[in-house]
Formats: structure tokens, sequence, C-alpha cells
């Protein structure tokens, strides 16, 4: 147990690094992603694209499981500011090969937070061969 939990706030250590190393980019959003297969690696994949909602957003946990071999996904997001934020999101889902699937089907959800909330985003990949994800928010 305790293992676990030095591993969670390994993680969490890692996950806020790399939001604050790459908050130099200039697109419009926080991307996220994760191969399922490599959990240990998931902070190393998050991307943050946009200084100013990196500061008001963060993406505080993924989780991962397989069910009637689909991949359940589930990304907690705080809002970190004590504002109300508008924001939309989607996730886009890829094959063993990187190669996304349905790249028509991601619409983006609209979603609010309350100022200091956390909101659990949770989706079911389309078919059993999606292997990665990725999850993409930004401010409306």
């Amino acid at each position: 147990m305790k293992l676990l939990k030095s591993c969670q706030i390994t993680g969490f250590i890692l996950i806020v690094s790399s939001l604050i190393m790459a908050g130099c980019a200039t697109t419009t959003g926080i991307t996220g992603s994760v191969d399922p297969s490599a959990e240990a690696e998931k902070s190393s994949l998050i991307e943050v694209q946009n200084k100013s909602l990196a500061k008001k957003v963060s993406i505080t946990s993924f989780k991962n499981k397989v069910v009637n071999d689909l991949l359940n996904v589930q990304v907690e997001i705080a809002n970190d500011f004590s504002s109300t934020r508008e924001l939309q999101y989607r996730f886009s889902w890829f094959d063993a090969a990187g190669f996304e699937i349905e790249q028509e089907g991601g619409r983006w959800q609209p979603i609010v937070m309350h100022g200091g909330s956390v909101t659990t985003l949770r989706a079911v990949a389309p078919n059993p061969t999606v292997k990665s994800y990725k999850i993409v928010l930004r401010e409306l």
C-alpha cells in the first residue's frame, strides 16, 4: 500500500513538472495522452500547449481499464482558480501504430468548471483496435 501511495505521489510530481516545463508552447489547449500499457510513463506524455490555460486548469490523474476489449479512460481535471471556466474537451483515439482512429468522430464537448472544482471526464474507445488516446482541452 505504501509503495502504491509512493508511486501516486511520484506520478503527481512528474505530471506537475511536465506541465510547468512544457508551459512555453503557444497553441490553444492542454493535451495529455496515455498508452495504457505504459502506466509508469503517463506523466511524460503530458504536453501543455497554452501557458495561460496551464495556469488555470491542471490534469490531476489518468486512469485506464479494458472492459469487453474496449479501452475505458477517466481523466480528472481541476480548475485551479476561484473563477468559473468554460472549456471544451475531446478524446482522440489511436491504434497500435499510432494512427488516429475515427478522426472526424472526436466532437468537442462543453464543460463548465466552477472555481476550485475537480471534474472527471470519461470516455470509451470506439473499437477494440484502440491502444492509446489523447485528450485535448481548450478554453472558450
